[in-house]
């Protein structure tokens, strides 16, 4: 670690610690007048040079100068820096937690021979300490990968050659991928941790009195979930049940926190200008998602003012947004439709390759939502966003047959059931929570984009690193201090 400063030039202002200096030492005091009779009795008197220019309260003084000094500190912007490159180090290795068990021998042999090029070891983690193989494994656990490719942009030069192994579980990666500066390549542990964990992730009151657990179970390899209902007290099935202040609450054994029992029974409803066949479709999937995990919900016509869970307004105008009380609003969007070929529904942010469905005809239209699903030319299929006090989807084409075969899709059938499940985060419309027991990890090497370095990357100072809070907070304090001795030196001199 490092101490540097964004901005030398404000150390400058540290000169004009000077001031406070001079004020002191030639500070004019009142004189006081003693009357007396006669001047003889001090003609005898031996006379004494008074001098001046002397300081009368240096710890006012030092405080002035203190508060001078801080405040010429914030002008420079000081920030700690984390490990730099040493003039030997021709590149980095960082290693991940638990590196000694699961680095695999042909990854042994490449980090040796990379020591070898004048590379230096160092753990992949906030500061990028330096380490040794010969060391304890004491790296920690990073919250996100993602946030300390970041920092790597930050604190190291532009094409500088950086190797990185660790297990980057997708429960970690959180945020938008980062776009690296640096000449990264980053390997995943070969040897793996192959052992699953398993934990309730959902759970509710069926319409037949009974409880259903969404059982997640998970592996670096893949994640899956099933449905459970639980059978007696569930002590065979290994699962607890306990009621705590009138609320039902289930974990399976080994899970250490208690999930809710969901007892709300589902208000969905449904608003359309005529009978259309969409509306049938989707009753048509609604009923069949209820039927197979016995769901408690409950599906009628949207009635104006109705407070609901989700509302599927199929209108054509679309219903005044003011009279809705709904937690969650599809809506179809309003435009004249354009006939489509060879042209496909695709979620958003993934490959061609991923297309769920076909698209005959779609409303072309102009919408800075969050896409969810796009067609083919990127052009927004069905947006999400968080209005006040509701969230709202937007589709710009249709669940009917003449539109697309979305309603056919299986990929249709699993983006609708976590608006369901995931009752809080609607948002997330293509598949599960990811939860935190999740132990998916990526193999083999793991690919970043690559971007030129700006000359704003070089002027960027890390927040983890930014002193100057803690600097103000300091020239405050001595502000108080200042003005606290001041005024007792004031009343003592009255």
């Amino acid at each position: 670690m490092s101490v540097e400063f964004l901005y030398p030039l404000g150390f400058l202002a540290a000169t004009a610690v000077i001031i406070p200096v001079l004020l002191h030492l030639w500070r004019k005091e009142k004189r006081k007048v003693l009357q007396v009779g006669s001047t003889k009795l001090f003609g005898n008197i031996k006379k004494h040079r008074i001098n001046r220019l002397r300081i009368k309260n240096w710890p006012l003084l030092l405080l002035r100068c203190l508060l001078i000094l801080a405040l010429s500190c914030l002008l420079a912007a000081p920030h700690i820096a984390s490990d730099r490159p040493g003039s030997n180090e021709t590149g980095w290795i960082l290693l991940g937690t638990a590196y000694h068990e699961n680095l695999a021998e042909s990854q042994r042999i490449l980090m040796d021979s990379l020591l070898n090029n004048g590379y230096g070891l160092r753990a992949f983690e906030p500061g990028f300490r330096k380490i040794s193989m010969q060391d304890a494994d004491t790296v920690s656990q990073s919250a996100n990968p993602f946030a300390l490719i970041h920092q790597l942009n930050d604190i190291l030069p532009a094409g500088f050659p950086v190797v990185v192994f660790s297990s980057p579980q997708i429960s970690q990666l959180t945020g938008d991928v980062p776009a690296t500066t640096l000449a990264l390549t980053w390997h995943a542990f070969a040897q793996r941790d192959t052992s699953r964990v398993q934990w309730a992730a959902q759970a509710w009151n069926t319409a037949s009195d009974s409880i259903a657990v969404i059982v997640g179970s998970s592996s670096t390899d893949d994640t899956h979930f099933e449905q459970l209902v639980v059978q007696a007290d569930g002590s065979e099935q290994g699962v607890q049940v306990r009621v705590e202040q009138g609320q039902t609450l289930v974990k399976l054994d080994g899970q250490s926190e208690w999930v809710a029992v969901n007892d709300h029974k589902f208000q969905i409803r449904f608003a359309s200008d005529t009978p259309l066949p969409d509306l049938g479709y989707l009753r048509a999937l609604l009923a069949a998602f209820q039927q197979a995990t016995d769901f408690p919900m409950e599906m009628a016509t949207y009635q104006p003012g109705e407070s609901c869970d989700i509302l599927f307004d199929l209108t054509e105008a679309g219903l005044p947004d003011t009279a809705l009380a709904a937690a969650t609003i599809f809506r179809y969007a309003s435009g004249v439709p354009e006939d489509q070929q060879n042209n496909y529904v695709i979620p958003a942010n993934t490959q061609a390759d991923r297309a769920m469905a076909s698209v005959y005809k779609l409303i072309v239209a102009e919408d800075k939502d969050t896409p969810v699903w796009q067609d083919a030319f990127g052009r927004p299929l069905l947006t999400v966003s968080r209005q006040q006090g509701y969230t709202l989807f937007r589709c710009y084409t249709r669940f009917n047959p003449q539109w697309t075969d979305l309603i056919w899709s299986e990929a249709f059938i699993n983006s609708m059931i976590p608006l369901f499940v995931n009752t809080k985060e609607p948002l997330l419309v293509s598949s599960f929570h990811t939860y935190s027991q999740d132990k998916r990890a990526f193999v083999g090497t793991v690919s970043l984009p690559h971007r030129a370095k700006t000359a704003q990357d070089i002027g960027q100072v890390p927040n983890q690193a930014n002193t100057i809070p803690y600097l103000a907070w300091i020239a405050l304090l001595i502000f108080a201090a200042e003005r606290i001795v001041t005024y007792h030196y004031k009343i003592k001199t009255e």
